[in-house]
């Protein structure tokens, strides 16, 4: 028996540039997700890994701040009266103290009644321009009222800070908060 003829279709001439060029654009996507896939999990490495060491640093200056409060605690359970001279060398001389550009402050709780008296003492020693002032009133002094204050009167490092001084932490509504809650929980 005689073979059957073999029909052969013509093949188009776009066709093999059409299949190489769809084989190249496969092996494209397929290279872009890899590459994509592999940077976003590089990124997640590095973004984890830099997250862990900056909150190890966090908890570092959280567990330092917290000790130097604490010895301050201390400065001011063991003395009858701290100076503002004693509070300064105090805090300077804490070997803990890594803080930069941070402050220390300290803000007695001032009820309206001693208002003067805290303002005399200020000026009689040394800081002759010291009031008790709030953002509200500016430059102005607080207006007297029957709520207690809470100023910044001794603050460490004093130099270029001292506009701060007489600064009622109790006029800013998140200081506020913050004294409120420690005077509830008594710390």
């Amino acid at each position: 028996m005689a073979d059957a003829p073999k029909h052969s279709w013509p093949t188009p001439a776009w066709l093999t540039p059409a299949l190489v060029a769809a084989l190249g654009l496969s092996l494209s996507v397929v290279g872009y997700v890899a590459v994509r896939d592999a940077t976003i999990a590089q990124l997640e490495g590095d973004f984890e890994e830099s997250a862990t060491r900056q909150l190890g640093q966090l908890q570092d200056a959280v567990n330092i701040n917290t000790t130097l409060l604490r010895s301050i605690e201390g400065l001011y359970a063991a003395s009858q009266f701290v100076s503002r001279e004693e509070f300064e060398i105090f805090v300077r001389n804490q070997p803990l103290r890594k803080f930069g550009e941070s402050i220390v402050a300290w803000v007695p709780r001032v009820a309206a009644t001693e208002r003067k008296a805290l303002v005399d003492q200020a000026r009689e020693s040394g800081i002759s321009s010291f009031r008790i002032w709030s953002y509200e009133s500016g430059a102005a002094p607080v207006p007297k009222s029957n709520a207690d204050l809470f100023p910044i009167y001794y603050l460490e490092p004093q130099e270029g800070n001292e506009s701060l001084l007489g600064f009622d932490l109790a006029s800013d509504a998140d200081a506020r908060m913050a004294l409120d809650r420690a005077r509830d929980h008594g710390e």
